[in-house]
């Protein structure tokens, strides 16, 4: 390291090959999309997803809400 910023002209600590590309969306999480968009409730109370969401929550941290 030179002492100054990559900004300023020095060199850069990471390289391409240092950062990671964000997770893959594969089949399942396009199929999980277009399901609530199939829907046409993609947020709020009474969006599906969001319930069984809430439901599944719910029995996994044994909670009634």
């Amino acid at each position: 390291m030179n002492g100054k910023l990559a900004i300023d002209g020095g060199s850069p600590l990471l390289t391409r090959a240092d950062y990671k590309n964000g997770p893959v969306i594969g089949p399942d999480e396009r199929r999980f999309v277009n399901e609530v968009l199939d829907t046409g409730i993609v947020a709020g109370g009474s969006a599906p997803q969001g319930k069984a969401l809430e439901a599944e929550w719910a029995r996994y941290t044994g909670t009634r809400y």
